[in-house]
C-alpha cells in the first residue's frame, strides 16, 4: 500500500504505482478544475519493463495518432480517459521523450489559432 491507496497491482513495483498515484491526483485536478498536466516518464527512473507495466495497467484507448511535424510523434489515448502517452522520436527511430499527459486532448493535436485563420481563409477562397 502506497499512502491512501491500498488497492496495489501484483507484480507492480513501487515506481509505477507511484507514477499511477501522480497519474489518478491529475486526472482529479483535470475534472475538478480543467488543470492539465505532464508527466515525463523518460526523465524517471523506469526501466523496459517498469514502463510496460505502466502502460499495461493504463490500458489502450480507442485514439490513435501520428504526427509528422518536426519528427515523428506519436499520440495514444489510454484505458483511462483523459489519460494520453505522447512519444516523440529522433529521425533514427529512437524514442527522445515520452510523457503521459492527462487532459482533454493533448497539445500537439490541437490546431494553433493562426492554422485554423489560415484554414477559414482557404475555405472562404474555394467558396468564392
Amino acid at each position: 500500500m502506497i499512502g491512501d491507496y491500498p488497492g496495489a497491482w501484483d507484480g507492480m513495483g513501487e515506481p509505477e504505482q507511484s507514477v499511477l498515484i501522480e497519474i489518478h491526483r491529475a486526472v482529479s485536478a483535470l475534472l475538478e478544475d480543467d488543470s492539465e498536466s505532464v508527466i515525463d516518464v523518460s526523465t524517471l527512473p523506469l526501466g523496459v519493463a517498469d514502463l510496460a507495466r505502466l502502460e499495461d495497467a493504463l490500458g489502450q484507448g480507442e485514439v490513435e495518432a501520428t504526427i509528422e511535424a518536426g519528427g515523428k510523434s506519436t499520440v495514444r489515448e489510454t484505458g483511462v480517459s483523459g489519460v494520453w502517452i505522447v512519444e516523440h522520436f529522433s529521425e533514427s527511430g529512437s524514442v527522445l521523450a515520452k510523457t503521459i499527459e492527462v487532459c482533454e486532448a493533448p497539445t500537439i493535436l490541437r490546431a494553433h489559432r493562426e492554422d485554423i485563420e489560415i484554414g477559414r481563409d482557404e475555405l472562404g477562397r474555394r467558396l468564392a
